[in-house]
C-alpha cells in the first residue's frame, strides 16, 4: 500500500472512494480468511455478525417521493466551467455570469 495512503482513510475525495472501498473490501478478506484458517469455530459467531450488520443496513434504508433526493451515504454536486448543478431544480436558473448576447438590435 502506497505510504500516503491509510486503511483509515476518512477523507477520500469522491473520484477515489471507489479504490479506497476495493481496497478496505480485500483486507478485511484476508484478515477474515486468516481469522478463519487460525479459529475455524469463529465462523459462526462471524456469521451472526455478519447478519447484525446487514439487519441494520437494511434498517437505515432511505427512499424518497416526489421533487427531492435521498441518499444513504454522501452525495456530491459539482458546478464546472461555469455550470449550474442541482439536486432539484425549480424556477429559473443561469449559470453565474452567462455570456452576453449579441448587440441589441433595434
Amino acid at each position: 500500500m502506497p505510504e500516503n495512503r491509510s486503511i483509515y482513510n476518512t477523507e477520500a475525495r469522491p473520484e477515489g472512494l471507489i479504490q479506497v472501498q476495493a481496497d478496505l473490501a480485500s483486507q478485511w478478506a484476508l484478515r477474515l480468511t486468516d481469522l478463519l484458517e487460525k479459529d475455524p469455530g469463529a465462523e459462526a459467531e462471524l456469521r451472526a455478525l455478519v447478519d447484525e450488520i446487514q439487519a441494520t443496513l437494511l434498517a437505515s434504508a432511505v427512499s424518497t417521493v416526489g421533487h427531492s433526493v435521498a441518499a444513504g451515504r454522501d452525495v456530491y454536486v459539482r458546478a464546472d466551467h461555469g455550470s449550474v448543478a442541482a439536486t432539484v431544480m425549480h424556477g429559473n436558473l443561469a449559470p453565474p455570469n452567462p455570456p452576453r448576447q449579441g448587440p441589441a438590435e433595434g
